[in-house]
């Protein structure tokens, strides 16, 4: 029986799956398919430098096998064919968003992403992200880096808008800009635009809501762990019945492109004010 062959066909099924152990890839320079290995290798390639093996940690361990990275292997269930055009390319390209390295692997029936150990669950629920946008046809608005335009339009179609009137500096000196650390990303019930963000300041922490669901592909994997700009006195405001005690800053929303995160250039200590 022959696989699918039609991408979106392709993501809208792709039930990646995370294996339970961890492998490695080992090398045995003038080694040859003819050598049998007293183990069970997932895999072979056979090289002008030599043979490579596919085989799990314990084993290489066991037999004191020589292996760098350690990696977790993710099967795409989709019955994927050897002609389909673009698969590789979206998994890859996703993963590398988000700063996942990935190997291939492509078998007779499925395809197998080995991505490394420490990696390995989120991105898996990168990919079953991928493929709930692809089967439910929710766009992808967070699928490419250089901050498209959230309309479709080419970046390059765009037109920076006039100057906003002269402010005074004391205008600008009430506001109270600093720098928090995204500590958790969670759903907000009943809303389907909105994320609460627990974000730290030094001093202490506030609830932060703002609406990421349409602007990026996965808010938790991608915010958690990662420094931005808030302003931390604005009166609070309650929406889908929950208090947002500061604003996060973001690039491109006013001007209708995907937004990015207005971020320190190196870690700094939360806290610090802007301006």
């Amino acid at each position: 029986m022959s696989g699918a062959s039609e991408l979106s066909n392709l993501l809208a099924t792709l039930e990646p799956e995370l294996s339970a152990s961890e492998v490695v890839f080992c090398h045995f320079p003038g080694g040859s398919f003819d050598d049998k290995p007293p183990f069970r290798s997932l895999g072979a390639f056979d090289e002008r430098e030599g043979l490579t093996l596919i085989v799990s940690r314990s084993e290489a361990e066991t037999h004191g096998l020589p292996f760098e990275t350690v990696l977790r292997a993710i099967t795409l269930n989709v019955r994927s064919s050897l002609e389909a055009v673009g698969l590789t390319a979206a998994v890859a390209g996703r993963l590398a968003q988000h700063g996942i390295s990935a190997n291939f692997v492509a078998a007779y029936y499925h395809d197998h992403v080995f991505v490394p150990a420490a990696d390995a669950a989120r991105a898996l629920e990168i990919l079953r992200t991928l493929q709930a946008e692809a089967s439910t046809g929710r766009p992808a608005a967070g699928a490419t880096a250089s901050g498209e335009r959230a309309d479709g339009a080419s970046i390059d179609e765009f037109v920076p808008a006039p100057i906003k009137p002269i402010v005074g500096s004391a205008d600008l000196d009430r506001l109270d800009i600093r720098v928090g650390m995204i500590e958790t990303v969670e759903l907000v019930a009943g809303s389907g635009k909105l994320v609460k963000l627990t974000v730290e300041f030094g001093d202490r922490r506030r609830s932060v809501l703002a609406g990421l669901l349409n602007e990026r592909v996965d808010p938790k994997a991608e915010l958690e762990g990662r420094q931005a700009l808030f302003v931390v006195n604005l009166a609070p405001r309650t929406m889908a019945g929950q208090i947002s005690e500061a604003m996060l800053l973001d690039i491109g929303y006013a001007d209708g492109v995907i937004p990015v995160l207005a971020v320190p250039e190196r870690p700094i200590p939360s806290g610090l004010r802007a301006g």
